[in-house]
């Protein structure tokens, strides 16, 4: 599909932040949605949230141009080109065994029934990698690229602009949200799971074996954290930023988008609707009626 054009003008900068689970995204987003207007954010950690809430998934959004903050666990590097403005990409870290515990903790406890684990076993291969592959779930073509989930992880660490670790956590979102002009933001500690829940019951060993990939990737950060304390993103590299920074230029694929989001929200709304007749039924409804007036609006041209 050809390119949409885009309204001229500047809008200042856009910030692209990669939630990975358990990794202090959600008190980043909610902080987002207090400072800015709704038009202006666009988060998919929660999909069904933004269905509950009234908030137009990301194709349903009638100017994609003025948002200053896109965020979440399913973003799409064919989002990139109906964005508008100094692109900001951003993420976060966590010491991998350390966010595996926290997730089961939250698994257990804050989560809805249906996405509770059936098991350790069960648990475990949910949690495998988790990292590497949230960070590389948003650029198919940066996976493409690369033998490897660690190395394709590596690859869009270094291209983003900051990247901060959970004991950083306070001062990276701040300096996120002053980046975007916010310069005194209310932050606040979101789905924290100590003291809720259970503890993993299993060993440490267990751990560390499902995250293999991640430990290598966050040994790999931390290393260079060390040696450039200051860093917004220890790792950053001008040709790895140039790279997802060339992912706006590319052409609109409303289509794929679409895939993408549905599968997510679709998985959504079969573990938390009660009554999952009544949502088809409602669903329905809403395709045929999207078609209809598709049609009539062409026709009445």
């Amino acid at each position: 599909m050809a390119k949409l054009g885009k309204p001229g003008g500047g809008m200042g900068r856009v910030l692209f932040f990669v939630h990975v689970p358990k990794c202090a995204g959600m008190s980043l987003t909610n902080a987002l949605e207090r400072h800015l207007a709704p038009a202006q954010v666009y988060q998919s950690t929660s999909l069904i949230s933004n269905l509950r809430r009234g908030r137009p998934d990301f194709l349903e959004i009638a100017e994609p141009w003025q948002l200053r903050a896109v965020i979440g666990h399913w973003l799409h590097e064919a989002m990139l080109p109906y964005l508008r403005g100094e692109l900001l990409f951003a993420s976060s870290l966590r010491e991998p065994a350390a966010r595996i515990r926290s997730q089961y903790r939250f698994d257990m406890a804050l989560r809805a029934p249906g996405w509770r684990p059936e098991g350790a076993e069960d648990f475990l291969r949910r949690n495998r990698n988790v990292m590497c592959s949230f960070l590389l779930a948003p650029f198919p073509s940066i996976r493409r690229a690369h033998g490897s989930a660690l190395e394709g992880a590596k690859a869009v660490l270094r291209g983003m602009d900051r990247v901060f670790d959970i004991p950083g956590a306070g001062a990276g979102q701040a300096e996120l949200l002053k980046a975007l002009g916010i310069a005194a933001p209310d932050l606040r500690a979101e789905n924290v799971s100590v003291g809720r829940g259970v503890d993993w019951p299993g060993t440490e060993a267990e751990l560390l074996e499902a995250a293999g990939d991640d430990l290598a990737l966050y040994r790999w950060f931390r290393a260079a954290a060390e040696r450039r304390p200051e860093a917004a993103n220890p790792v950053f590299d001008p040709k790895a930023r140039a790279r997802l920074a060339a992912l706006s230029q590319a052409d609109h694929r409303p289509e794929l988008l679409a895939r993408y989001l549905a599968a997510k929200l679709g998985r959504e709304l079969r573990v938390e609707t009660p009554d999952v007749g009544r949502m088809q039924a409602r669903l329905y409804r809403r395709r045929i009626y999207a078609l209809a007036l598709h049609e009539a609006f062409i026709a009445a041209g």
